[in-house]
């Protein structure tokens, strides 16, 4: 019954990790600087989303400027979990 218990508990568990989502990540934000070159600011929860925002924005190719990652707390439904968001500048070619 023990063995039978746990392997339900785990199971529950395991199903429960598939339903949780990250949140949506914010859409980029153009940036001009004092000299008139634009970049953009491209923030995500996945590194690869990151990179596909950037291609989407730069068809022919981008350059990281800046790039950094930071933890940051979410909340839904009543549970706290923490997660990495990244975040790069990048300029198109």
């Amino acid at each position: 019954m023990k063995s039978l218990t746990l392997a339900l508990i785990s199971s529950l568990l395991i199903a429960c990790v598939g339903c949780m989502q990250l949140p949506a990540s914010p859409k980029p934000r153009q940036l001009v600087s004092a000299q008139g070159k634009v970049s953009y600011l491209v923030q995500c929860y996945k590194k690869s989303e990151c990179a596909a925002q950037a291609e989407k924005l730069c068809p022919r190719g981008y350059d990281t400027i800046n790039a950094s990652s930071g933890s940051v707390e979410y909340d839904a439904d009543g549970r706290e979990r923490t997660l990495t968001k990244y975040q790069s500048e990048i300029t198109c070619k």
